[in-house]
């Protein structure tokens, strides 16, 4: 673990399937990291960075996320139900396949340099999520609109 900059940084470290419940991460920095399945509910989230990483199948419900970057990583089907999110979510390269925003206010968050085809969130919380124009061909029938 090094210390530029961050409270910690954390290289290639796998913490797949770690259970971090009601924890606090404040400036970190997880880069080609091993995340998949790790429990980060109820967590505070503050300056933080995930990049390059595999967080697939992780849960960060209920947490509070404030002016974090996900960068170049995998979050396939992870649960970021009824997160409270500050200052704004910034993503770019990231894959959220699957991913479940349920309870989530979206305003803020930007998916427009990310990939999803499917996301599980109710329409209510889509206001002021930013994306791009082949997403949203993918969240319009959430909002009862139909396409020929």
């Amino acid at each position: 673990m090094a210390v530029n900059g961050w409270t910690a940084r954390f290289v290639n470290v796998s913490f797949a399937n770690k259970r971090f419940e009601g924890s606090t991460f404040y400036r970190d920095q997880f880069e080609s990291c091993q995340l998949i399945g790790t429990e980060f509910q109820e967590n505070n989230w503050k300056d933080c960075v995930i990049s390059g990483s595999q967080v697939d199948y992780a849960n960060f419900s209920s947490s509070k996320i404030n002016r974090c970057r996900f960068d170049d990583a995998s979050f396939k089907e992870v649960y970021f139900r009824y997160l409270k999110l500050v200052g704004g979510l910034k993503t770019s390269g990231c894959n959220f396949e699957g991913a479940s925003f349920v309870g989530t206010k979206l305003k803020g968050v930007d998916l427009s340099q990310s990939e999803f085809g499917y996301l599980e969130v109710n329409p209510d919380d889509l206001k002021g999520l930013i994306i791009n124009q082949f997403q949203a061909a993918s969240l319009i029938g959430l909002l009862g609109v139909k396409i020929k």
